[in-house]
């Protein structure tokens, strides 16, 4: 197994509709992913309610980004994609392994750790869901173990 992270989203990355997903790690048909930290930064002063679940249903993501490794010489990417975007939405989660407020202040960061791994199983879809509005941008970076 090996260490891959991914940073997403940005100035431009606009995440405020409640009630839908903002971003998402699609773990590949053939295997799980272990998530090891996931990381929600505030790009604007609108505060809200974030969750982190797996969605009931996955996505069908609009370029999706691989996962990339933390080996400095190692240029493969991992198996997972993340995404901000999808043709067919996620649907939210049944429950919420982690719940909380996004800052409203511009770089505040959200911080959800995993020392012993959250698995997302194969072909499911681990999902930032807005409970309630949230910041108009935002980004994501997630560490995995694939």
């Amino acid at each position: 197994m090996a260490i891959y992270s991914l940073g997403i989203g940005g100035s431009t990355t606009v995440v405020g509709t409640a009630a839908s997903a903002c971003w998402g790690l699609l773990a590949p048909s053939n295997q799980a992913t272990t998530v090891l930290e996931f990381i929600y930064t505030t790009g604007s002063t609108t505060g809200g309610t974030i969750g982190l679940g797996i969605a009931a249903a996955a996505g069908t993501q609009t370029s999706g980004v691989a996962v990339q490794s933390q080996h400095g010489t190692d240029t493969t990417t991992g198996h997972s994609t993340g995404a901000i975007a999808w043709s067919a939405a996620p649907t939210i989660p049944s429950a919420f392994f982690c719940r909380a407020e996004a800052g409203k202040i511009i770089g505040d960061p959200t911080i959800f750790l995993f020392p012993r791994g959250l698995i997302v199983p194969s072909s499911s879809e681990l999902v930032c869901w807005n409970i309630a509005a949230t910041s108009t941008t935002a980004s994501f970076t997630v560490t995995v173990d694939e």
